[in-house]
């Protein structure tokens, strides 16, 4: 019976490996058509521009404003970008290639692929331990205290508290249950002879 229970959980185990490796396969693959998108997009931008200037240049060099060095190097370029697209278009196939048979179909099919626009969600404030024992904890220094240099400078700096949330009248804006206060004092003035 025990050896029954076990195997049951070992089933269940290999059951949901094997759906969680489905999952990240999957993902996978939409991210790598997502980026190969991208990179096309970029390469049919590339093109676009780098036409517009061997067309410009083209002009100069009939106007007798550019060379002829000029226009092939901007013939050049426009090959360049040519060949990027190219390299891109090949990508992107492959990777929806990919995506089509990870989605198990047996045809091609083409995606506009779109990446999510909503961050993820933050987690909750207690997940956290640091900021779990932190809240829990009382006051981490007395509410005033003076720090001086070392080199025993005239100016000191009093008044630091870091207390839990709840013991301050405005919650701060970076860090939810610490707020720091800094106030600069002066001792006094200093002497030009030291």
């Amino acid at each position: 019976m025990l050896s029954r229970k076990l195997e049951e959980k070992a089933s269940n185990a290999s059951a949901l490996a094997t759906t969680e490796e489905i999952v990240l396969a999957a993902d996978q693959a939409f991210y790598d058509a997502l980026t190969a998108q991208a990179e096309l997009n970029v390469a049919r931008q590339t093109v676009s521009t780098r036409q517009t200037t061997e067309t410009q240049v083209s002009e100069m060099t009939r106007n007798k404003l550019k060379s002829t060095l000029d226009l092939s190097f901007a013939d050049v370029d426009l090959s360049q970008g040519q060949l990027f697209l190219l390299d891109a278009q090949n990508n992107a196939e492959a990777a929806m290639a990919v995506l089509d048979a990870v989605l198990g179909l047996d045809h091609d099919v083409r995606y506009a692929l779109v990446e999510d626009p909503t961050p993820p969600q933050p987690p909750p404030p207690t997940a956290d331990p640091l900021i779990q024992t932190l809240s829990s904890s009382g006051p981490i220094c007395s509410p005033s205290r003076t720090i001086r240099s070392p080199r025993r400078s005239s100016r000191a700096l009093s008044g630091i508290s870091s207390c839990p949330r709840s013991a301050q009248p405005e919650p701060p804006a970076s860090f939810p249950f610490i707020r720091a206060r800094i106030t600069p004092t002066t001792g006094g003035a200093r002497s030009a002879a030291t």
